[in-house]
């Protein structure tokens, strides 16, 4: 065996009820595990699609099919294009096309701050505002650390 691949799977827990091989090792600023490959330091999961598929070709993206960050399992990543990549997205309800136009950031944060501070969870703030999960993190955790910053 591959003395990458060794190091690699040294890092991993199995998750049986998924099938997801999570890579637990440090995460970057978006909770993505990184690690380096022959050369390449990038994100854990297109290393290990190297590692198991061969290359990834230019241009393209390396999908989760089970839409975990950590799983670093070959089974669960396939290779894509950028349209392709957001098509798997916006079917899962990861995208932010929800988004409705026109809505201004700043009152979205507020409504989002709002919610939060009384109690309630991702998954209900984004049905309530008809947005994605992700979209309301990215806006109240960006808007959040800019004002920590005093930007």
């Amino acid at each position: 065996m591959d003395k990458h691949v060794r190091k690699l799977l040294s890092s991993v827990e199995h998750d049986e009820e998924t099938g997801c091989w999570n890579l637990m090792t440090r995460l970057d600023s978006v909770g993505r595990p990184h690690n380096t490959f022959r050369g390449f330091h990038e994100r854990a999961h297109r290393n290990a699609y190297r590692m198991f598929h061969g290359p990834i070709l230019p241009g393209y993206f390396v999908c989760h099919e089970c839409d975990n960050p950590r799983c670093v399992n070959p089974k669960h990543l396939w290779q894509g294009t950028r349209a392709e990549n957001q098509a798997d997205m916006a079917s899962k309800g990861r995208s932010n096309a929800k988004r409705r136009p026109g809505l201004p950031k700043a009152e979205t944060y507020q409504r989002i701050a709002s919610l939060k501070q009384c109690g309630f969870g991702w998954a209900e703030i984004a049905a309530g505002l008809d947005l994605s999960e992700g979209h309301c993190m990215n806006v109240f955790y960006s808007r959040k650390r800019r004002a920590d910053m005093g930007l």
